[in-house]
């Protein structure tokens, strides 16, 4: 019979971890229960370990966050563990990430502070009301939730294994999570344990187009983002770049090579370089993000035809 372990963090926050497979509606808790001391939006983190949390988050960043996040693929080990399919995120379906940060120090020896984050990475279909198998990024397999430590400016390595348990999972994400590695008898204890109520989901750039090519047409919703101040960037598929040093809102011509007034460039990354492109590319700005439309044809080796809009996606500090 499986042990689960009970862990009081705060007077208020009790987590419930208990292994099993990778999804598992028992054990699973309420809004309100990870909820008990904290605000909507608001969050808690342990790390005790070879780093440590020492306080609060203290940067500039998001304290936490919840977005959608590709779930990684990972090669299969040995050991039969690994082996994750790349899944593709959109900010509808998910997969989704909430990333959590909190200050870190490593030793006692050390006085500064390091800025850090714990990532949970939930699986593909993850849903309210279920509890998840929780591993490192490496061994997690197809269908696990993974866990990435950040700090130091690198991944940090944090042996260990749990559960993460989802009360709310659609517009807020209300979740907590329990890891622990190491052992009290052999002085090497490790764990983070953290839970975080009612976080908003943040819309990432997204564009969701059609792409042709020599007759096979593809539906595809990627993510897109500003690569620097004059160029967007739609995930590993294709870039359009603007005249000038900054992008500015507006309707442009959709061209090969280097633009001039009026016109933006696309670079359609795995399709050969030398294709004669013409379209047009429509683009507003709200506030901090930007949205639009484009239609294009290329010609030359293969025939390709693309349409699409886009949305959500974030300016950046030269476009405001």
């Amino acid at each position: 019979m499986k042990t689960c372990t009970l862990i009081a963090v705060t007077a208020a926050f009790l987590i419930g971890g208990c292994g099993g497979d990778a999804s598992s509606s028992a054990g699973s808790v309420s809004t309100a229960d990870i909820g008990q001391g904290l605000n909507p939006g608001e969050h808690e983190l342990e790390i005790v370990g070879p780093v440590r949390t020492v306080g609060p988050y203290s940067g500039d960043r998001e304290a936490v966050s919840f977005r959608a996040s590709n779930y990684g693929q990972s090669r299969e080990r040995r050991d039969g563990t690994g082996g994750r399919e790349l899944v593709v995120a959109n900010n509808v379906d998910g997969p989704f990430i909430v990333r959590l940060r909190a200050d870190l120090q490593r030793g006692d020896d050390e006085p500064d502070r390091e800025l850090g984050a714990v990532a949970i990475q939930l699986p593909p279909g993850a849903a309210a009301g279920q509890t998840y198998a929780l591993e490192n990024s490496p061994i997690a397999r197809h269908g696990e939730a993974y866990l990435i430590l950040m700090g130091y400016g690198q991944p940090l390595r944090f042996g260990g294994s749990g559960t993460v348990s989802v009360a709310e999972l659609g517009d807020h994400v209300s979740l907590q999570f329990e890891f622990r590695g190491g052992s009290a008898e052999e002085d090497n204890e490790r764990h983070i344990i953290g839970r975080a109520y009612r976080i908003p989901l943040t819309l990432r750039g997204e564009a969701r187009y059609e792409l042709t090519v020599n007759g096979e047409r593809e539906e595809r919703a990627d993510q897109m983002r500003f690569r620097n101040d004059r160029s967007i960037i739609v995930d590993q598929q294709m870039t359009f770049g603007f005249p000038g040093d900054v992008a500015q809102p507006g309707t442009y011509r959709v061209v090969s090579g280097r633009p001039g007034a009026g016109e933006v460039s696309l670079n359609l990354h795995d399709l050969p370089r030398d294709l004669e492109i013409s379209g047009n590319m429509d683009i507003r700005q709200d506030g901090e993000t930007w949205s639009g439309s484009f239609e294009f044809e290329a010609q030359g080796e293969v025939s390709v035809q693309g349409r699409g809009s886009f949305d959500h996606v974030a300016a950046r500090e030269a476009h405001l």
